[in-house]
């Protein structure tokens, strides 16, 4: 499962960076202003629920730039997030990462459902991240 998630993931990635919104894996909604990108993803160790505006047509140049490096950057967190976070959880915690759009948030929850950890931002997850992750596995990740 995870391998097929990762393939459709950098499939949008890759149509976002080439400006092709149209054929995305993981869009709801449909006319002029209601596509979303919305990927949601849920294991043992992880929670991924991401919704985010895309392709707003009636939106200027600048806010549909915005939002597409917004769609970028999730897939490139969801991808660092399933390729690293599930296989390792090295804290031993359950890591839940949200974006609506407006808010990113993270939350990271002990087995017993104590939250041992969260914020409003990825800034601060990037660091829990790297913390986490061994220096010998860890790739540089290039941030819209």
């Amino acid at each position: 499962m995870n391998d097929e998630t990762i393939d459709m993931l950098r499939a949008d990635l890759a149509a976002i960076e080439a400006g092709e919104t149209e054929a995305l894996s993981f869009v709801s909604g449909h006319g002029f202003q209601s596509r979303r990108w919305r990927f949601a993803f849920e294991n043992d160790n992880l929670s991924i629920d991401f919704n985010l505006p895309l392709g707003c047509v009636l939106a200027d140049e600048e806010a549909q730039k915005a939002e597409n490096a917004e769609v970028s950057a999730a897939i490139r967190m969801a991808l660092v997030l399933i390729s690293a976070w599930t296989e390792k959880a090295a804290s031993g915690g359950r890591l839940c990462v949200a974006h609506d759009g407006e808010t990113a948030s993270w939350r990271l929850i002990s087995g017993d459902g104590e939250v041992l950890d969260d914020a409003d931002d990825w800034a601060s997850l990037v660091a829990k991240l790297d913390a986490e992750i061994p220096e010998e596995e860890k790739a540089v990740i290039f941030w819209p």
